[in-house]
Order: structure tokens, then C-alpha cells, then sequence
């Protein structure tokens, strides 16, 4: 008798580690989820700046809006919006939502071959109401 209920508190036990690797493989997946995200939407900023870069260089010089440049290599739920300003102005960002998360990045792009005249080339992306 004494040797059955070692067994039965031996499988209680696996069966509560089980329970709790279970509780927290879920809650890593979702947090990783999330990242995976952030991680996407970084990338594309990156993409976008660079291709403003090399492909849109006089574009950024003369100041013109890229915003519609940008907006087609992301997703329909995104919003993006591109701000070309000079390297010392501040604040150098758009009207932006209070209740969205607004992703950032920005780029300096400094020359043509014609005349040297550095501008900050930041892009702001954020999702979309539902």
C-alpha cells in the first residue's frame, strides 16, 4: 500500500511541472510573437530609407514628399508618413496618433554630386485603426 501512493505522488508531480512548462511555453510564444512584429516593421523602415537613398537622393535634396514611395512597400494596415527635414531642425516629425504605437527610424542622406546640403530622412509607420 505504502509503495502505490509514491507512484501516485510521483505522476501528481510530473503532472504539475507538465502544467506549469505548458503555462509559460505559451507566454514565451505570444511575447516572441509580438517581437516578430516589431522586428518586421523595423526591417521595412530600414528597406524603405535605403531604397530613399540610393533611388530618391535628389528627391530628398529639393525636399518633395516620399510618403506615397514609402507607403507602397508596406501592408494596407499601416500608415506611413515620411519627413525630410534639415540635419538641426527640431522637432522634425509630423502630426502623429496619441493612441498608436508609432515606429521610427531615420537615415541622414547628405549629398548630390551638384551640392552638399545634408537632410534627416525619417519615417513613421504605425497601424491603422480597425
Amino acid at each position: 500500500m505504502k509503495n502505490k501512493r509514491g507512484w501516485l505522488r510521483i505522476v501528481e508531480a510530473v503532472f504539475g511541472i507538465l502544467l506549469v512548462a505548458s503555462v509559460l511555453l505559451v507566454i514565451y510564444s505570444s511575447h516572441r510573437a509580438n517581437d516578430s512584429d516589431y522586428d518586421y516593421v523595423y526591417e521595412m523602415q530600414k528597406k524603405v530609407l535605403t531604397e530613399i537613398a540610393d533611388d530618391y537622393r535628389q528627391e530628398v535634396m529639393d525636399g518633395e514628399n516620399l510618403t506615397g514611395v514609402a507607403q507602397q512597400s508596406f501592408p494596407n494596415n499601416f500608415k506611413v508618413v515620411v519627413k525630410i527635414c534639415d540635419i538641426d531642425e527640431r522637432p522634425c516629425k509630423p502630426t502623429l496618433p496619441l493612441e498608436s504605437e508609432v515606429f521610427v527610424e531615420d537615415r541622414i542622406v547628405s549629398a548630390t554630386l551638384e551640392s552638399y546640403s545634408p537632410k534627416k530622412v525619417r519615417v513613421f509607420v504605425w497601424e491603422k485603426d480597425k
